[in-house]
C-alpha cells in the first residue's frame, strides 16, 4: 500500500509539472531547452523531472552550470558532480565561470547583485552555446514569496508585488517550477532518490533572502497561524493578472511620452507626470529595458 502511494504522489507531481508547461506555454513537443542547474536540490528536481518529459515530448535538453567562485573549492565540488549526473542522463554539459570580485569592484555592486547579473549574463551564453531557445530555472513557490515580501518591504508597485515573472525578458529564460512549493520539491527528491548538493552559504543569515526564509517567513506563519507563502503566491497571482492589464494600458500611452529618433530616446516629464503613479514606474521600466538597461528584481 505504501508503495503504491508514493507512486501516485510522483505521478501527481510530474502531472502538475507538465500541466503547468502547457498552461504556460513554456515548453512544448520539439522544444530545445537549456537548464540552468546548480546542484541544489530545486534544480536537480526539475533536471530528473525535464528528462521524464525528453522522449514523450522530444525535448532537447542540455545542461548549464555557474561556477561563481565564491567558495573555494566547494563551488568546483558541484560543477563536478553536475558534470557527473549530466553524464549519467546522457546530457551535454556547458560549465561556465565568472569572477564575481572583479564585476562587483568595477560595476560598484553588493557581491549578491555582482553575481546575480554575471550569472544571468553566463545563461545567455550557455543557452546560446547549447543551441536553445530557452534556459529554464529552478525558482519555486517559496522564491517568489520571498521575492514579494521583500519587494514590498522595499515599497515596489505592481510589478514588484508580482513576483517571479513566469519569463524574463524576452522569454529566453523560463521558470517551470513557480507552481510547487519547496516541501513538494523536497518530498519528490525523498521519493525518487534524488541525490543533490547543500550550498553552505544557504546556512547563513547575513544575506536578506536568508534572513527571510529562515526568520522571518517562519515567524510570520507562527505569529497569523497562516500558510503565508500560500497567501504571498497568491498577492503575487493577483498582481500578475493586474500587470498584464497595465501592460496593454501601457502601450497606448507610451507614443505619447516617449519619442524615438535613431538611437536617441527623449521622454516628456510634462506627460509622465500626468499619469497616474503606477503607470509612471511602469512608463520607467519600460524605458529602461528599450535603453538595454534590465532593472534588478
Amino acid at each position: 500500500m505504501e508503495r503504491y502511494i508514493m507512486d501516485d504522489q510522483k505521478n501527481l507531481f510530474e502531472e502538475r509539472f507538465e500541466a503547468f508547461l502547457n498552461a504556460g506555454a513554456l515548453a512544448g513537443p520539439g522544444s530545445r531547452i537549456a537548464l540552468a542547474v546548480s546542484g541544489g536540490i530545486d534544480s536537480m528536481v526539475m533536471m530528473h523531472l525535464f528528462f521524464g518529459l525528453s522522449s514523450s515530448w522530444n525535448i532537447g535538453l542540455s545542461v548549464v552550470h555557474v561556477n561563481h567562485h565564491l567558495r573555494g573549492e566547494e563551488a568546483n565540488e558541484d560543477e563536478q558532480f553536475v558534470r557527473h549526473a549530466a553524464a549519467d542522463l546522457g546530457l551535454p554539459f556547458f560549465p561556465l565561470h565568472v569572477d564575481v570580485g572583479s564585476y562587483q569592484l568595477a560595476h560598484r555592486l553588493s557581491k549578491q547583485e555582482a553575481a546575480r547579473e554575471l550569472r544571468y549574463q553566463a545563461f545567455e551564453i550557455g543557452r546560446e552555446e547549447a543551441g536553445a531557445e530557452a534556459l529554464a530555472t529552478a525558482h519555486h513557490a517559496d522564491d517568489n514569496a520571498e521575492t514579494v515580501l521583500m519587494n514590498a518591504l522595499r515599497g515596489a508597485g505592481i510589478r514588484g508585488l508580482s513576483g517571479i515573472p513566469l519569463r524574463r525578458g524576452k522569454g529566453s529564460v523560463i521558470r517551470p517550477l513557480l507552481w510547487a512549493t519547496r516541501q513538494e520539491i523536497e518530498r519528490y527528491a525523498l521519493l525518487k532518490r534524488i541525490q543533490y548538493r547543500e550550498d553552505s552559504s544557504n546556512a547563513s543569515t547575513e544575506y536578506t533572502r536568508n534572513a527571510l526564509r529562515r526568520v522571518i517567513l517562519p515567524g510570520l506563519e507562527s505569529l497569523s497561524h497562516s500558510n503565508v507563502v500560500e497567501s504571498l503566491n497568491r498577492v503575487s497571482s493577483i498582481m500578475r493578472s493586474l500587470q498584464e492589464r497595465v501592460e496593454a494600458e501601457l502601450q497606448d500611452r507610451m507614443p505619447s511620452i516617449v519619442a524615438h529618433e535613431g538611437a536617441r530616446v527623449t521622454v516628456s516629464l510634462d506627460a509622465l507626470l500626468r499619469e497616474p503613479l503606477y503607470l509612471q514606474e511602469e512608463l520607467l521600466l519600460e524605458i529602461f529595458r528599450d535603453l538595454g538597461i534590465e532593472p534588478a528584481r
